[in-house]
């Protein structure tokens, strides 16, 4: 599923992909096509300019 379509799709969209992001438990890798939306936790890394994971 597109993050962003994920936080466009209701209201409270992007808490609940903050939600989502937030509950793995040793690994996440987020595959997107479209520009990720503003949410706590998909700022770029430092030195990769990759989503934190």
């Amino acid at each position: 599923m597109e993050p962003a379509a994920v936080a466009e799709a209701e209201e409270r969209g992007a808490n609940r992909l903050y939600v989502v992001l937030t509950r793995a438990v040793s690994r996440l890798d987020v595959v997107h096509a479209r520009p990720l939306p503003f949410c706590r936790g998909l700022q770029p890394a430092p030195d990769q300019g990759h989503p934190e994971r």
